[in-house]
């Protein structure tokens, strides 16, 4: 037997005990006397019984007076031939092997930068903080006595105020009871894809787009078909060649490209789908900021009024509006999915933060948050116009600059680099203290793509004193790549 040197019970226990279960003293072997086993151990006899006695109150030897242990018949576990298999680890599902890689994992922010030009970043002196903290203190105040799990289709009063700021804000008539609250509009789409969709089955996707749209359709086994845009958002002739089930779009500002789809193609679109039976999601992810255009109606409201059958999911959200930490969103559905939507919603998570959904409405209801939107609107706007004015005096005809009439983005196209110079641009960038982020990711594999380097370049997080320096050290970065 061998052990540790001078050992105490415990690892004389251990290390009989790991013997017994490889089979070392066979199904009913004897084990050394606890004298004999004590004098080559060097330790007392003592500590040996203890043991011994340890293994027996568990059912590994028995113990009987004058004889030695016995191994109480236990089957052993053969050791496994060297030359043997590994054994199968655990399976995975279909859903699992579906998940995209590394890409698609949430990455930091290098500290230390002058700017970083990701697109879903705001800036933290922007958010209401004063209003916020008024507002979940209201909703502590309001708390019940009794504390317990919430409707999973939202809280009540946020969607009713919600109703009535679609109505006032975007034109959008429903009624509450079509309004589901999610966590973000990350899981609103998870939830269109798990319950409209079946392996197989089409998705209509504007090329380029939002990548985790793609990633969570392709994740429940549909195929994505990839339709062209250009500076009008989708191209909704490319549809008579297409059928799909499903179409999602952002058509209030294309993402990534910008275009704001007229008002001929929203009803071409719907046409369309009309004709598929099928759906189509409507990502209205920043519709709030809009600079140089009026406001266009959301497909929603193009539907035909009272049309239960009107085949639109309205997805809104606070993450461009407030913060992308608060993880609020909303669906607006036709009311025959409804129901099927709030029961998965109550398997995926119960219900959506109450304490967040209570605060959000007392700003709703109060008119705060549409006067917190005009302010950050505002500053957008300043921030736009010096991000614009500083990529124009610096780099001229050199850059095309595409996209900017809404939303916290804009298309910067560098014509005189390839778009294989991404990284050594990136590369070049980070030295000096700049985040940029090549627009090529969002295209669909497979899929043609710009000869030429564009640059998605978000400005809700950027401090206005801080653009010139970023730009210059940008166009410093382009030099360096000749």
């Amino acid at each position: 037997m061998v052990v540790q040197p001078r050992p105490g019970g415990r690892a004389i226990y251990a290390t009989l005990k790991e013997q017994i279960l490889a089979g070392a003293y066979g199904s009913q072997g004897l084990l050394p006397s606890s004298r004999a086993l004590a004098l080559e151990l060097g330790v007392s006899r003592t500590t040996v019984t203890a043991a011994y006695e340890q293994l027996a109150a568990e059912g590994f030897v028995a113990i009987r007076q004058g004889a030695r242990p016995q191994v109480a018949g236990l089957a052993p576990s053969p050791a496994a031939p060297a030359t043997a298999a590994p054994p199968p680890g655990p399976r995975l599902s279909a859903y699992a092997a579906r998940l995209p890689g590394g890409p698609v994992r949430w990455q930091p922010s290098p500290a230390r930068l002058i700017a970083d030009f990701r697109y879903g970043d705001l800036a933290a002196s922007d958010f209401p903080t004063l209003l916020w903290k008024r507002a979940v203190d209201a909703a502590i105040a309001r708390r019940p006595d009794r504390l317990s799990y919430g409707d999973p289709q939202g809280a009540p009063d946020l969607r009713a105020a919600l109703q009535a700021y679609l109505w006032r804000a975007r034109g959008l008539r429903c009624e509450n009871s079509q309004i589901v609250v999610v966590n973000g509009s990350q899981q609103g789409l998870d939830l269109c894809a798990r319950l409209l969709l079946d392996p197989g089955d089409r998705v209509v996707l504007e090329n380029p787009g939002y990548a985790m749209a793609r990633h969570i359709f392709s994740s429940v086994g549909a195929e994505a078909i990839p339709v062209p845009v250009d500076a009008e958002g989708l191209r909704t002739e490319e549809l008579e060649k297409v059928s799909a089930r499903l179409a999602y779009v952002t058509p209030s500002h294309q993402f990534p490209l910008g275009g704001v789809l007229p008002v001929a193609r929203r009803r071409a679109l719907l046409d369309w789908a009309r004709r598929q039976g099928a759906f189509v999601i409507e990502d209205d992810y920043d519709s709030e900021f809009r600079y140089d255009i009026a406001p266009i109606p959301p497909l929603h409201a193009l539907a035909e009024e009272g049309d239960a059958a009107a085949p639109v999911i309205y997805l809104g959200t606070v993450s461009k509006t407030l913060s992308p930490t608060l993880r609020l969103g909303y669906l607006v559905l036709p009311p025959a999915l409804t129901e099927s939507f709030v029961v998965a919603k109550q398997l995926t998570d119960r219900h959506t933060a109450a304490l967040e959904q209570a605060a959000l409405a007392s700003l709703l209801e109060s008119g705060a948050y549409e006067r917190h939107i005009r302010r950050l609107r505002r500053r957008n706007a300043e921030r736009r116009a010096l991000l614009i004015e500083a990529l124009r005096r610096h780099f001229g005809n050199a850059i095309r600059i595409e996209g900017d009439a809404a939303g916290l983005h804009l298309l910067a196209w560098l014509d005189s680099l390839p778009a294989g110079a991404a990284e050594p641009l990136r590369a070049a960038a980070l030295k000096r203290q700049i985040g940029i982020h090549p627009v090529a990711p969002l295209y669909a594999p497979g899929a043609p793509r710009p000869a030429t380097l564009g640059l998605m370049m978000g400005y809700g997080a950027l401090e206005p004193k801080r653009i010139e320096r970023a730009v210059l050290a940008l166009k410093a970065a382009v030099d360096e790549l000749g």
